[in-house]
């Protein structure tokens, strides 16, 4: 991104005026947005196409959505002894999880892949009342708590329903979803490639091909935010070896960086100059 950014300045110190260009630079976008989400709500602006300088000198037209979501699970402690006099929230938090997977498949994009669940955290035991969880061998664990990273496919899949689901698997074995918070509720971003004609034709001028990003591999964006907002083309497209990303000693090379100034600069000439 930093290769991007640089190629960006380059390109925006050699141009003198512009109409209705806007650039943004915002913070925390690998985790939680906090800067773009603090931007959508002052601003009034409806930008026609946004150009994220993601690393590859391919197109990305779209990713998978983002949803996190922690919840308890409530059982009922016993005896280790007599576990049928119980019911195990552990075992209970990790079959409704199970059962969420499978469910998944359901939300599957014939562009963006499959749609898929990460149990990125579970803890159970027994219920101390305090808010702690409590380890206790001999007896069968009361409360459990888990955290989930999805990534729909479809927009339709979003985190009431994800709830929902974890919600009725849960009951139908006899646990309780006794709480639950949804920290991220991101949908996906599907861009068709038949409306991305002129962005293809100024980075054809400079590389002598096209060529798009397999979406169904990558991560999140922010041009979701953007587009579900206000309609907007999101697309992503800046320097750098895409696998050299968050590595060590990552790199962009000057070639690319010259490469994707260039094509920022037809960008900007076509649409706001």
């Amino acid at each position: 991104m930093k290769g991007g950014t640089a190629a960006l300045l380059h390109t925006l110190g050699s141009l003198k005026e512009t109409r209705g260009l806007f650039i943004l630079f915002d913070v925390d976008e690998e985790y939680y947005f906090k800067g773009m989400l603090e931007f959508l709500k002052g601003n009034k602006a409806k930008p026609e196409l946004c150009v994220f300088p993601e690393p590859g000198l391919k197109i990305g037209n779209g990713h998978r959505g983002l949803i996190e979501v922690n919840f308890k699970v409530r059982g009922k402690t016993a005896h280790a002894a007599r576990p049928d006099l119980g019911k195990n929230a552990i075992l209970g938090a990790s079959h409704a999880v199970d059962h969420l997977m499978a469910m998944l498949q359901n939300y599957d994009h014939p562009s963006l892949g499959k749609s898929s669940c990460n149990l990125a955290w579970l803890k159970g035991g027994i219920d101390q009342g305090d808010g702690e969880i409590g380890c206790r061998a001999n007896k069968i664990p009361d409360l459990a708590e888990a955290v989930l990273d999805i990534r729909p496919a479809q927009t339709e899949l979003r985190a009431n329903t994800v709830l929902d689901i974890l919600e009725k698997a849960l009951e139908d074995d006899g646990y309780q979803l006794e709480e639950s918070h949804t920290a991220l509720d991101f949908g996906s971003l599907f861009i068709p490639p038949n409306d991305l004609g002129m962005f293809e034709n100024i980075v054809r001028k400079t590389l002598e091909k096209v060529e798009y990003e397999k979406i169904s591999e990558g991560g999140y964006g922010e041009g979701q935010l953007l587009n579900e907002r206000f309609g907007t083309t999101c697309v992503y497209f800046g320097p750098g070896p895409k696998e050299m990303a968050h590595q060590v000693d990552e790199f962009v090379s000057i070639t690319e960086l010259q490469q994707a100034a260039k094509i920022y600069q037809d960008l900007i000439q076509k649409f706001c100059i």
